[in-house]
């Protein structure tokens, strides 16, 4: 009996086991289907960090190169940026995938001590990918940090640096060799182009590491080929303590026009040798009537090019007067004065040094907080140069300039709504719509952007107006506030975090078409300079050095605007940037 009744047991239990294994994969399989067509339409990125790799050696307190891939393409709206050690916010990196500037299929990011460093130990490093159409993505590399030592970037065999081929023809040229710490950037710039016969023609070469920093020191072996091959002639030179060697000569008389070869070997301890190619035109002096002049000649309605210098922050001392002297002799249309124009609070003085300037009505100012916090010199001001209002815009040639008033929210009220934000806004949808206007510029004193010095950029500013410079088509946005010298990539504004604007072209000097502006900051006009804390990586370079922007826009051959900024010190231009808009039919 109890022998039938396990037997029961037994088989009931087996039966059970038996329909419960026949049951449970179909749901399983049923649950899994289920599951990957609920899914399917949800697409799955990717993303990697390649280097470094995890338990990697790396250098603390020092800057380090970043690479990596993901899923991204041209035809997706995807992004990359990385946070080290959880120091936030989150850097973005920069696209270097075959598809250009917004292909992060390929990636890097810099470092830089002035965001955080590597410390001794274990440091965590995390490259986030963040895409419209899925959800955001996240890959972790923990690396060693370990005192002196050496930061070499371990290259995968699927990566490559692809530059953007920027149509830009007799402009300088500009070689990458690779993406390591020893490797020379090297540009060629020449201040003319054409160039008449019998005159002097200014040739820079600037020679910088991979992330942007000069090389002092560094032999620069040149030769000039005349137009025809029948004529040769070599030159040698360092570069100084701003990685630049300036090359001067006269081209000669006679001799054939046509395009002259400038080609350039440069060599430099512990750096990989480096050669690149360049050209101008030489023309006759007749072809040359009227052509582009960086420096400029004394200008008038008539002709097709526009010289204006500006900076800010002036004082009443003697590398003002030296600044304001050296404006003088370049004879410009125009002299912008960016506040503070009176830190010395007698704006009789400031109407002294530019008396000799302003008598042509040349003279063109944005007030400071300085210039705004006494309603007698804010009065001085207003009539000394006949305004109306603190805000203005003018039109010259193809020019629109507009002049805004950023010294104190709470005296000239600049947020969105105020009087000034309205103006703002029509005047440069007015000026955007207008058939006869090329450039646009905007200058005032408080930054938009900065690196890290003594004045941060105000948030009501950047949360603004960049996106109403970007709507408009702002080609260049002007500054001071702070009393050094700092230039932008061509930026776009980040809704998502202000402060980090994003990289349209991660070129150093020349830009074709950026269609978003280029952020200057120049309030170097006295004494009195401001110490840097690092360098923003949206900034392509930054000093302390006392001078002035000198703008000179061009529309004989192309729509060219050049920028450089004179060193009064050393009579150097010390910065140069173009920007290509389109050649003429």
């Amino acid at each position: 009996m109890n022998y039938e009744v396990k037997m029961s047991y037994v088989t009931t239990g087996s039966i059970t086991l038996l329909i419960l294994l026949m049951f449970i994969p179909n749901q399983m399989l049923f649950s899994q289907s289920s599951e990957e067509l609920s899914s399917s339409p949800v697409l799955k990125e990717t993303i990697k960090i390649v280097n470094p790799i995890t338990t990697q050696n790396v250098s603390t307190g020092e800057e380090l190169v970043i690479s990596g891939q993901s899923s991204d393409n041209t035809l997706k709206n995807c992004s990359v940026s990385l946070i080290v050690n959880d120091v936030r916010p989150y850097q973005y990196a920069v696209a270097s995938g075959a598809g250009g500037i917004t292909d992060f299929s390929q990636w890097k990011f810099v470092l830089h001590t002035n965001y955080t460093h590597i410390i001794e130990g274990e440091n965590k490093i995390t490259a986030k990918l963040l895409c419209t159409s899925a959800p955001t993505r996240w890959y972790s590399v923990f690396v060693n940090g370990v005192p002196n030592y050496s930061n070499e970037e371990m290259l995968s065999p699927v990566q490559s640096e692809v530059r953007q081929d920027i149509p830009t023809a007799n402009l300088s040229d500009i070689k990458d060799i690779a993406s390591n710490n020893n490797v020379m950037l090297v540009s060629i710039f020449s201040q003319k182009n054409p160039v008449a016969r019998g005159d002097t023609q200014n040739t820079t070469i600037t020679v910088t590491d991979s992330v942007s920093r000069a090389i002092t020191n560094a032999d620069v072996d040149g030769k000039l080929i005349y137009p025809g091959d029948n004529y040769e002639k070599d030159f040698k030179g360092k570069t100084d303590s701003q990685g630049k060697f300036v090359y001067s000569w006269t081209i000669g008389k006679s001799g054939d026009v046509g395009p002259l070869s400038i080609q350039v070997d440069v060599s430099s301890q512990a750096y990989i040798s480096s050669s690149v190619t360049s050209s101008f035109d030489i023309v006759d002096s007749v072809a040359a009537s009227g052509i582009s002049n960086v420096l400029g000649d004394t200008l008038d309605n008539k002709k097709s090019e526009i010289d204006f210098v500006i900076a800010g922050d002036y004082g009443c001392d003697s590398k003002t007067r030296q600044t304001i002297k050296s404006m003088e002799k370049l004879n410009p249309n125009f002299v912008f004065a960016l506040g503070d124009l009176s830190e010395v609070k007698n704006t009789n003085c400031f109407f002294d040094i530019i008396s000799e300037l302003h008598d042509d009505d040349k003279v063109k100012i944005a007030l400071g907080e300085d210039d705004t916090d006494s309603n007698k010199r804010y009065g001085d001001f207003l009539e000394h140069f006949d305004l109306e209002s603190p805000f203005y815009s003018f039109d010259y040639q193809n020019v629109h300039f507009l002049a805004m008033s950023t010294g104190k929210n709470s005296l000239i009220p600049y947020a969105n709504g105020s009087a000034q934000y309205k103006f703002i806004n029509d005047d440069l949808s007015k000026a955007a719509n207008n058939s006869d206007i090329d450039w646009i510029i905007v200058y005032g004193y408080r930054p938009f952007y900065t690196s890290p010095t003594i004045h941060p950029s105000t948030e009501i500013l950047r949360q603004t107006y960049p996106p109403l410079f970007e709507k408009y088509g702002v080609d260049l946005v002007i500054s001071s506030h702070n009393h050094n010298y700092q230039r932008s990539y061509p930026l776009v504004y980040n809704i998502e975090e202000t402060r980090q604007p994003i990289i349209k072209d991660v070129n150093t000097s020349r830009y074709y078409m950026p269609g978003v502006p280029i952020y200057v900051v120049v309030g170097t006009a006295g004494n009195n300079l401001y110490d840097f804390r690092g360098q923003a990586p949206f900034m392509v370079t930054q000093f302390q050095e006392s001078g002035f922007l000198h703008v000179n826009i061009s529309n004989t051959n192309q729509h060219m605007l050049t920028g450089t900024f004179y060193n009064i010190g050393t009579g150097n231009y010390d910065d140069k940037f173009m920007i290509i808009k389109s050649e003429f039919e």
